[in-house]
Parts: C-alpha cells; structure tokens; sequence
C-alpha cells in the first residue's frame, strides 16, 4: 500500500570539471518537467529502503553513498493522486536525499517514466528544475554536500 510519503533523491557526481547533478524529464504525458529521481513509500518499508530502491529503479544506479539530508517538505496532494491511492491525507510529506554515484557512468532510465536525463552543475540544474520545492532541496542537498566533505 502507498503512503502520503514521498522520497526525492537528488543524484550527484564528482569530476574533474565539479559536482553535478542528474535531472530526469518526464514523459509528456505526465507534464514533461524536470526532475530529480522522486517516488512513494510503500508500507511496510522505511523511507530509506524507499529512497533506495527508487533511485535503482529510476537509474540503475548502485550509490556509493545515499543519505537523507535532514530536509523534509510537504505540499497539497493532487485530486487524482488522492483518489489513485485512496489516500485521506491532504498533504504529501516528501524527504529529501542525496545519492553520490560514481563519475563514469550514466543512468538508465525507464521509458515509462522519462524521455531523457542531463548532469548539471548546480545553478544549471536550479534554473532547470520545474517545482520551487525541487530548487530549494538540491540547494540544501548541495550544503550538506559540501559541509560534509570539509
């Protein structure tokens, strides 16, 4: 069963060239936004399995690192979203991750879901993302990054 409780895990990488992060975009269909890999929590496994095996499933991406960042978000559920889960919640609670991966290698993503993917360095991947709460976690994603690194 879904829960109102969503992972949004934003991917980055270290290069020569500085971090960047992975966006994914969305089937037409679905609103062809940009995004950073995102999906529900499924009882009865924890917020991080979640984060874990949402990442695999939208990238293929094994991490070297996948940690929650300490941020966490919520906003109003859509009608149909509630209506598809039978949720009675008004709002969606969403945790937001950071995923490190290794620097060679490209996600595979699932046609189902998205049309294309880029890495981006930081102010790219801000002016890119569609929904505010989006540029305001990888900013947070990108500080705990850093302070973590120091």
């Amino acid at each position: 069963m879904r829960l109102p409780i969503q992972v949004a895990i934003h991917t980055f990488r270290e290069t020569e060239h500085g971090r960047e992060y992975l966006l994914l975009r969305r089937l037409a269909i679905d609103g062809g936004y940009w995004q950073e890999p995102t999906g529900g929590v499924e009882s009865p496994e924890t917020i991080s399995d979640a984060a874990d095996r949402e990442l695999r499933e939208e990238t293929g991406f094994e991490p070297i690192r996948l940690e929650p960042i300490g941020y966490v978000y919520s906003h109003s559920i859509e009608p149909e979203m509630k209506l598809r889960h039978d949720f009675t919640a008004d709002k969606l609670e969403v945790h937001v991750f950071a995923a490190e991966i290794a620097d060679d290698v490209d996600p595979v993503i699932d046609p189902t879901e998205h049309d294309s993917f880029r890495w981006l360095a930081l102010p790219e991947a801000i002016a890119l993302l569609y929904w505010p709460e989006d540029r305001e976690a990888v900013r947070r994603v990108d500080v705990h990054v850093a302070a973590r690194r120091q």
